[in-house]
């Protein structure tokens, strides 16, 4: 009888350290690299990233969906537009063409409309995430950027240390916040900043600016491989990996994402195909609860 008593004491400590375990990723990045080396990776990173941010144009494509969390698992193709900086459309349609549901974001608000529920829901990106066991970081980030695989387009950033992975698939580097508040940030900051400073080539100690993702890239091309999402707290919420990349005009899109690493053990797959760039505005991202649907408001 105390052995079982003792058994059921430890299960919920069980549960609650898979819980925690499922929700954190292995660290991946090894040692630091030779200091000769830095700047012909930095020089690929940057020509990389210089060429897809440029790619501003909205875009359009057939999508597959593979999603599993602790809710349920689900599995859709549909179509997707993306606009930079901000909006997102997803519709899921029958074998007709006729829609059956609807999502669209602008990335502070949501609207998902469900045809044959006749309903509509609708409010902040928050909440969507919570409902869909996402990490809230992650959601409120630049989904045209994430799902192009290209640097967000927000505060100012350097790359703080670059180091090896530990299974040779490239290097990682370690992206940090730049745009400080007080003046003694602004001290810290301006080595980073400042080409001729003398400790601008050095590798920066990984906590000296506030942390913003990790980035595996390859050494010689500088694409990204994965990016490792962190909170305000510089712990990881969700790691992305981009399988196959597309050229299509002078812009790279990825063809095959995985999402990993989620709360709860959460993963989502994304495969795309027929790829266009398109001219798109914000208005194509309106979308109305017709009358007559119930409508729920998700604050």
């Amino acid at each position: 009888m105390p052995c079982r008593n003792a058994e059921r004491g430890l299960f919920p400590f069980m549960v609650l350290c898979a819980l925690i375990l499922s929700s954190c990723a292995p660290v991946r990045r090894a040692d630091l690299i030779e200091a000769d080396l830095r700047q012909s990776i930095e020089d690929a990173y940057q020509k990389f990233s210089t060429g897809q941010s440029r790619c501003v144009s909205g875009w359009d494509a057939d999508i597959s969906i593979t999603w599993k969390s602790s809710l349920k698992d689900f599995s859709f193709p549909g179509y997707l537009q993306a606009l930079p900086p901000s909006f997102f459309k997803l519709v899921v349609s029958n074998p007709l063409g006729q829609p059956l549901k609807l999502l669209t974001t602008d990335g502070e608000q949501y609207r998902y409309i469900d045809v044959a529920d006749r309903s509509g829901i609708y409010g902040g990106t928050r909440s969507w995430a919570v409902r869909y066991d996402l990490p809230y970081t992650v959601i409120s980030r630049s989904w045209p950027d994430w799902l192009q695989g290209r640097p967000d387009g927000g505060k100012q950033r350097v790359i703080s240390e670059i180091r090896h992975d530990r299974e040779d698939r490239g290097v990682w580097l370690t992206v940090a916040d730049v745009e400080m508040e007080t003046p003694a940030q602004q001290a810290i900051a301006a080595p980073y900043l400042d080409a001729d400073s003398p400790d601008s080539d050095t590798q920066k100690p990984d906590m000296t600016l506030p942390v913003y993702e990790y980035l595996l890239v390859d050494a010689e091309t500088g694409v990204i491989k994965e990016q490792i999402v962190l909170d305000e707290r510089q712990k990881p919420q969700a790691t992305i990996i981009y399988n196959q990349w597309e050229n299509i005009g002078q812009c790279r899109y990825p063809l095959d994402i995985e999402i990993t690493d989620l709360p709860y053990g959460g993963y989502i797959h994304l495969e795309f195909s027929e790829i266009r760039q398109t001219d798109l505005t914000a208005s194509d991202f309106k979308i109305a609860i017709p009358p007559g649907f119930t409508r729920t408001m998700m604050p």
